[in-house]
């Protein structure tokens, strides 16, 4: 059992210790199932709920692929901006596809490279073409920009619908 319980002997003949449970399992389990059902209306709202904002919110962003794409997109970067800002968040992104009880799992990795300022003359094809030349590694980087209308939290919110779609757009490329 895995409810709470106390030794209380040995059975020599059979190699055994001998337990005295401490909780009743049938009380235990009826206060359980009682927890349980009275949470569950309310988790299914909250999860109704944050659906509703996540489609929503990612209706909202545009994903729009930056200059030529190579044939291996599971390596690039990703930059994030909103509409309405000039500031525009670089990410290198790996994408790694992992087996798990037969069933294949896309992982999207990002490392924060930093922040640039957008202009007329600054366009992400420069910024990519900046990350050409820095970053050797990546001579023909898939790279894609993100845009999301602002004010929305980043962190918490933008940065990881982002990171889905990205994943979704790679997944059917």
């Amino acid at each position: 059992s895995q409810f709470p319980s106390k030794v209380t002997g040995i059975d020599a003949r059979r190699l055994q210790l001998q337990y005295q449970q401490l909780v009743d399992n049938d009380t235990a389990t009826d206060i359980i199932d009682k927890v349980i059902a009275f949470a569950r209306p309310q988790m299914q709202g909250a999860l109704k709920h944050g659906q509703k904002l996540y489609e929503e919110i990612a209706g909202q962003m545009e994903l729009t692929p930056i200059g030529l794409m190579p044939l291996d997109t599971t390596e690039g970067y990703l930059f994030i901006t909103f509409k309405e800002k000039r500031h525009t968040g670089i990410y290198r992104y790996a994408l790694s596809i992992f087996t798990h009880n037969n069933e294949r799992y896309r992982s999207l990795n990002t490392h924060y490279l930093g922040n640039e300022l957008r202009s007329l003359h600054f366009t992400y094809e420069k910024m990519k073409a900046g990350l050409i030349k820095k970053y050797k590694a990546l001579p023909n980087p898939a790279t894609y920009v993100i845009a999301t209308p602002a004010p929305i939290p980043f962190e918490p919110t933008v940065l990881p619908i982002a990171k889905r779609m990205l994943v979704q757009h790679l997944s059917h490329t």
